[in-house]
């Protein structure tokens, strides 16, 4: 990036990404076309990304010019935001409260007790979006503003099916990985985890009792410490070592594995500590048929 990318846009200019990974499945395939996507993402963000309180330290502070939107230009005049959706969902709420579907109460107390309303932007303008994919891939899952597990694995299969879709998941992550400055094995175990989770996904998460794409979103890391653990892995059918580690995966076994992790009412459920996760481990030994039965029954 350098100065000749840098632009003060009017916020009236710079819509949100649409296409943005880190929102979950069953919005962007259920999102409206026209005007109506910017309420449903303010009110994903609102319900989720503690928006209000983001609004209310751009509201006291105004915003922050050290961190500029990273954006692309869309069509006539207007800009489309890849980085900072957040802040420019609260800096909409700051001028438009009605926007707020939920939480309409809580806006309305932030505007009131707050004066600073950003119209110009800093934004850099970058020229498509795998400009933006590959610095954000940098900054966020290898550098000093990483995200969280969830984010991580999103963004990674993001850029798996935008730039790489006809290759495997061991030969995309080689790609990946030079791209972001990462390594191979971490970005096949995110993808091949994101894998698994789909499968749970598409089986209605089970029937388990409260789990849904959030919930197993934000314990996300219990899947990818599953698979560090070589008798889980066995157990799952993932081979972390082939191009495609979950070509055959077990369903069955990914369907237990599940209840015991997700399932709140099973006396035999994990924990997924470091302790557990290693106990589990010892249990799934191939010679430890004992040990897996008693643990099976409770």
């Amino acid at each position: 990036m350098n100065k000749d990318n840098f632009k003060r846009i009017d916020y009236q200019n710079l819509l949100l990404d649409k296409e943005n990974p880190r929102l979950p499945k069953f919005l962007t395939e259920s999102m409206s076309s026209g005007e109506e996507f910017k309420k449903e993402i303010i009110d994903f963000f609102l319900r989720d990304e503690s928006l209000v309180e983001l609004m209310l330290a751009i509201g006291t502070n105004d915003f922050f010019e050290g961190e500029p939107l990273l954006v692309i230009k869309a069509d006539n005049d207007k800009y489309t935001v890849i980085e900072g959706n957040r802040r420019l969902a609260a800096i909409q709420l700051l001028h438009y409260p009605e926007l707020a579907e939920i939480y309409k109460s809580k806006v309305r107390q932030v505007i009131d007790e707050t004066r600073y309303r950003p119209e110009k932007i800093p934004c850099f303008v970058f020229n498509d979006r795998e400009e933006i994919y590959k610095y954000l891939g940098f900054v966020h899952i290898t550098g000093k503003k990483s995200w969280g597990v969830l984010q991580k694995v999103r963004y990674s299969f993001h850029l798996k099916e935008k730039f790489y879709p006809k290759k495997t998941i061991g030969e995309a992550s080689r790609e990946i990985a030079k791209m972001i400055g990462s390594r191979k094995d971490y970005v096949t175990r995110l993808l091949s985890g994101y894998e698994l989770y789909k499968n749970v996904e598409n089986n209605g998460f089970y029937k388990i009792k409260d789990l849904d794409e959030i919930y197993f979103g934000s314990h996300f890391t219990y899947i990818l410490d599953s698979l560090r653990h070589s008798n889980i892995a066995k157990f799952l059918e993932v081979d972390l070592n082939k191009d495609n580690p979950v070509e055959n995966f077990n369903q069955k076994n990914l369907k237990e594995w599940t209840f015991w992790f997700f399932d709140k009412n099973r006396s035999n459920k994990i924990i997924a500590d470091s302790g557990h996760l290693g106990a589990l481990n010892k249990v799934l030994e191939k010679e430890n048929k004992e040990a897996l039965k008693a643990f099976r029954d409770g």
